[in-house]
């Protein structure tokens, strides 16, 4: 707190480098707001660290580009999706989807089949944020099926906000339980 604090209303050269590093070492919700201010400054090192074969320069990087709604990070994200760690590509495949790239969605479909869950999950929720209509009646099998991604395939559904989905959403509250129960309930109420 007292870190944050400290940088909060500093405008020093420095400032942008030692909230970069600690990213590394503190939380992402005290020091994520702090380094979107000073986004501008930050910008080169950002493009740095997205070009970096690093997971968490890479991850940090990629949650950093969305935030702070930097399009121009979007080719250097796309190279990213290639990187081995799952949790790397799932924080590019959210970047994409929160900067609205568009035209990565083949690559995210692609995702979709991916033999990870969170990189599914990500995915999942990319191409709902992009509105990609095509991935309802993938949504609505996953429901069928039930399993790990059902509660990420209600979600989505939910984001589309598609007259057929939501139905097919409120005729499966009755029989719901759980975690399922909240994520429709939510999903319907949006």
């Amino acid at each position: 707190p007292e870190f944050t604090s400290l940088l909060q209303g500093s405008d020093h050269p420095l400032v942008v480098p030692v909230l970069l590093a600690g990213l590394q070492t503190n939380s992402r919700d005290e020091l994520l707001p702090l380094l979107v201010r000073h986004l501008p400054r930050a910008e080169a090192t950002i493009r740095r660290m997205l070009q970096s074969r690093q997971g968490a320069d890479l991850a940090n990087a990629a949650l950093l580009a969305a935030r702070g709604r930097m399009v121009a990070a979007i080719p250097l994200l796309r190279k990213a999706l290639q990187h081995p760690d799952p949790a790397v590509q799932a924080a590019v495949i959210r970047s994409l989807g929160e900067l609205g790239d568009h035209k990565s969605t083949p690559e995210l479909r692609r995702k979709l089949q991916h033999q990870q869950s969170i990189v599914r999950r990500a995915a999942i929720e990319a191409l709902s944020t992009l509105g990609d209509s095509r991935l309802a009646p993938q949504l609505l099998k996953l429901l069928r099926k039930g399993g790990e991604m059902e509660v990420a395939a209600i979600a989505a559904l939910g984001r589309m906000r598609e007259v057929a989905s939501l139905r097919s959403l409120h005729g499966r509250l009755p029989t719901a339980t759980g975690n399922t129960r909240r994520a429709l309930l939510r999903a319907i109420a949006e």
